[in-house]
Formats: C-alpha cells, sequence, structure tokens
C-alpha cells in the first residue's frame, strides 16, 4: 500500500497496514514463541545481508559500541559464516533461529517469517542500508523502536 501511495518508507502510514498483514499460520508462531523465550526486555536485533552489502566488521563496530546496553542480540542473516562469527564473538548473548532452509522454497519463505516477525520484536533494529527485509520489519515494530541502517 504504502510503494503504491509513494510512502513506501513512511513508518507511521505503514506501521498498522503491516500489522494486520503480518499473521502467521499455527506452526510458524510456535517458533517465533519459542524464539521469544529467549529474547530479554532489552534485545537489540541485527540483521545483516550480504548481497545487498551488510558486512560484520560494520555490524560488529555499531555493536561493540553499544553492545553492553543489551542483554541480548537477535541476530539474522542470509549468510551462515557471519552466523558462526556472531556466535563466536558474543557467546550466550546472541539468539538465532536455526534456519534449515536458506532459499526461495515454501519452508525457507516461511523460516525467512520467522525471522522477519523476531525482528521487529526487538527493541532497536540494526538492519543492512537498502534492504527491505530490514526496513519493513522496522515499520511492523513498534512505533518506538528505533532503526538503524548501516
Amino acid at each position: 500500500a504504502g510503494y503504491f501511495c509513494g510512502q513506501w518508507n513512511n513508518k507511521e502510514i505503514l506501521h498498522p497496514y503491516l500489522v494486520k498483514l503480518v499473521s502467521p499460520l499455527d506452526h510458524i508462531q510456535e517458533h517465533i514463541d519459542d524464539i521469544l523465550l529467549r529474547f530479554s526486555k532489552s534485545t537489540i536485533g541485527v540483521h545483516l545481508r550480504k548481497a545487498f552489502g551488510g558486512s560484520i566488521e560494520k555490524s560488529t563496530s555499531f555493536l561493540d559500541g553499544s553492545v553492553d546496553g543489551y542483554d541480548k542480540i537477535f541476530f539474522c542473516t542470509d549468510t551462515p559464516e557471519f552466523a558462526d562469527y556472531m556466535k563466536k564473538r558474543y557467546g550466550k548473548k546472541v539468539v538465532m533461529f536455526d534456519q534449515k532452509n536458506k532459499n526461495r522454497s515454501v519452508q525457507g519463505m516461511q523460516e525467512a517469517l520467522v525471522d522477519f516477525v523476531l525482528l521487529s520484536k526487538c527493541k532497536k533494529i540494526v538492519g543492512t542500508k537498502d534492504s527491505s527485509f530490514s526496513e519493513m520489519s522496522w515499520m511492523l515494530s513498534s512505533m518506538d523502536t528505533e532503526g538503524v541502517f548501516i
């Protein structure tokens, strides 16, 4: 809706539409609920999309300056090596949904939806600049959630 009215990047306008549109099926919601049990009130979300210029260096540089203010880091990515790196660097602070299908299959899209919704539940979102996944997840998030795109 926002795209057609020229307001695709206006959170105030798109948020109510996204809240109505994003309604995961029960088996997908179960995954979301399970991972949310590992979140805290101060979980920062990080989405790193290599295909759109996301880099582990930019993300860790940003996180290193602010990670102490967050109990947990929810991390989602399209690059398994980045996930391994984040787990090694930040240890038990890292929360992830273990995707089996990083592809465009039905199962892969359902798993991506889990990440999308979980990212929107974070207190702050650090996303990949120019990634619609990062930006739309931020628009789905509560109105007071800060979005930083690097």
